[in-house]
């Protein structure tokens, strides 16, 4: 049995759209879910009202405004005309007087008056307090060094310092060694706790599937910068991978990654949303005003994953 909601949505459909189906941009009516929500992720088959329209959602979007995005949406009524002006009605009995408004900014200065008479001396009144210290002055010479004081004792021994990136593993015995082969034959990368694929001489964590590149998550993509305004260069946020390898995440046959290898302090990130493009700034920057705290991090590298010269599809083999 439809529920309440499917119910209507199909009636508005059948009075908008004379029961006509909708053809391409068809979707199953799933739930009402009232006014649109510019930061609510929405699904296909939910409907929703922005400016007095009913719209069906088409496509999983989010920050996409029904109104003039028919891939994303599609209208299921029309706002009505305005209707006639009605009469003026009676006049209302007189509101209850407001507070007083502020104080209005002080008009012009009159013109001095002349001077008056001088008047008696008045008595001699009590002694002020004391004013405030003066600026203090300028720095002496500096004076003779001093004797050379006793070593003091040995300090206790500092923290270890942080464990460096770990190497590759050792050859194993032949046909024990698991690797990830493209359709040639052609190595792509080594299976070792995880997938490392060796970029510009750098081991990377990367992801696959049988098909190629696993495409990354835009929304999980960001960009870290050092500024409060999300300008200047741009470090990866993902520079601290699985096992201590750095990630590589490709996005539309591009691949991110970096070398990890200063510590900053971000300031602001860049969020990207469906849409944005990677090579621009993003549509949001959040601020961070008193900074992330240190972390190791390198400058955003960059590569067309074409020029690796892999073929799909991959598959594993032992060697």
């Amino acid at each position: 049995m439809k529920t309440s909601q499917t119910l209507l949505a199909s009636a508005i459909a059948a009075a908008v759209l004379g029961g006509a189906p909708l053809g391409t941009a068809a979707a199953q009516v799933a739930l009402f879910t009232g006014e649109w929500q510019p930061t609510r992720v929405y699904r296909e088959g939910m409907v929703v009202t922005y400016h007095g329209v009913s719209y069906l959602c088409l496509e999983r979007n989010r920050h996409v405004a029904p109104a003039g995005n028919p891939t994303d949406w599609a209208a299921l009524s029309a706002p009505a005309p305005p209707g006639p002006a009605g009469n003026a009605g009676p006049a209302g009995p007189p509101g209850i007087a407001g507070p007083p408004g502020p104080t209005g900014p002080a008009g012009p200065r009159g013109a001095t008056g002349p001077a008056g008479p001088r008047g008696p001396a008045g008595a001699t009144g009590p002694t002020g307090p004391a004013g405030s210290a003066g600026p203090p002055g300028p720095v002496g010479l500096a004076g003779a060094p001093g004797a050379q004081g006793p070593t003091g004792p040995a300090g206790p021994a500092g923290p270890p310092g942080p464990e460096g990136i770990q190497g590759p593993k050792g050859t194993a015995a032949p046909g024990h060694k698991l690797v990830l082969l493209d359709a040639k034959g052609k190595l792509v990368a080594v299976f070792d706790t995880a997938y490392l694929l060796t970029v510009n001489g750098l081991q990377l964590n990367a992801r696959f599937t049988p098909n190629g590149f696993e495409q990354a998550d835009i929304t999980q993509m960001f960009m870290l910068h050092t500024s409060t305004d999300c300008s200047g260069p741009r470090y990866w946020s993902n520079s601290t991978g699985l096992f201590g390898f750095t990630d590589f995440r490709v996005f539309n046959n591009i691949g991110y990654y970096s070398n990890p290898t200063i510590q900053i302090n971000a300031h602001s990130v860049e969020q990207f949303v469906p849409g944005d493009d990677l090579s621009k700034p993003a549509s949001h920057c959040l601020v961070f005003s008193d900074g992330l705290g240190e972390g190791l991090a390198g400058p955003l590298l960059t590569i067309n994953v074409d020029k690796l010269g892999l073929t799909p599809p991959f598959a594993l083999h032992f060697q």
